[in-house]
């Protein structure tokens, strides 16, 4: 009787899964395209527009040969995703309670899933992103060299909860006026790793930074946010910082502005405060 059941039950479960692919891979790849870059074109701020190209419903998932996003006009690109694909993994789905995805991003390999228990969350990691191929980025010429971007996140979508840490490694920077739009020049900066871990719960952030190379630096605090006026987002970070004496060599007359926020033990410090419209600038 026992074994009756179960054949029963499997067979039952089978012809469901024939079924649902019979329908999922007889829906109309363009109308589905359509269908997704419109519900994406709705939940974006209407300064940025979304294209989707080449969506492929597979008997696995579901595959988008690319995801761009652009300004309103269409003729900036700010980010564009390749070969996203997101998989009907059975045992992720009745186990773990989620959906694994993954794509490829200017040289960079992504992957995470989008869980459903306990809350609706987003899991991302994302490694060997190379920024430069970003048109945007790159247009700049702030960046003069490579680097490589690894990012760890997980974020509730219904708590406004989560952790983001990214790691960017060999980053120099130009200080040329030209490119930087300040009123002289500064020396180039290279720093080997900027380390930064961003932990949001509702409206408060904690954000620490760390840096090694021209500039040591260690930014932590917590941003009090404003979700309806940004500008009146309060704020509490401290600054502590370093320069190595060729980096300091060359900084030239800057050193006399430096040198007002230097403490006892000759490292710069400062707080920031107050508005984020127009923090406050304090020695500690």
């Amino acid at each position: 009787m026992l074994k009756k059941f179960i054949k029963f039950l499997l067979s039952t479960i089978l012809l469901c899964l024939m079924l649902f692919m019979s329908f999922w891979l007889s829906i109309s790849d363009e109308k589905l395209a359509g269908w997704l870059e419109y519900r994406l074109n709705q939940s974006l701020p209407q300064q940025v527009r979304a294209e989707i190209s080449a969506v492929q419903t597979r008997y696995w998932g579901l595959e988008i040969e690319q995801i761009e996003l652009k300004n309103a006009a269409g003729q900036l690109e700010w980010l564009k995703v390749n070969t996203f694909r997101i998989h009907f993994d059975l045992a992720s789905i009745f186990f773990r309670q989620a959906l694994p995805y993954d794509f490829k991003l200017y040289g960079g390999q992504g992957s995470g899933s989008l869980s459903f228990s306990p809350d609706l969350r987003v899991n991302l990691k994302i490694v060997k992103l190379e920024p430069n191929w970003n048109p945007f980025i790159r247009s700049t010429r702030l960046v003069q060299s490579n680097p490589l971007l690894d990012l760890d996140g997980s974020f509730g979508l219904s708590t406004l909860a989560g952790v983001i840490q990214i790691k960017i490694k060999d980053i120099n920077v130009t200080g040329k006026k030209m490119y930087t739009s300040l009123p002289l020049d500064l020396p180039d900066t290279r720093l080997t790793t900027i380390e930064t871990k961003i932990a949001l719960n509702n409206n408060q952030l904690d954000l620490a930074v760390v840096t090694a190379g021209d500039i040591n630096t260690l930014l932590e605090g917590k941003v009090k946010i404003n979700w309806k006026r940004i500008q009146r987002s309060r704020i509490n970070l401290n600054l502590t910082a370093d320069v190595t004496k060729l980096y300091q060599a060359k900084l030239g007359l800057i050193n006399n502005i430096i040198s007002s926020y230097r403490n006892k033990k000759g490292k710069i410090s400062f707080r920031l405060a107050g508005n984020l419209k127009a923090p406050q600038i304090k020695k500690f």
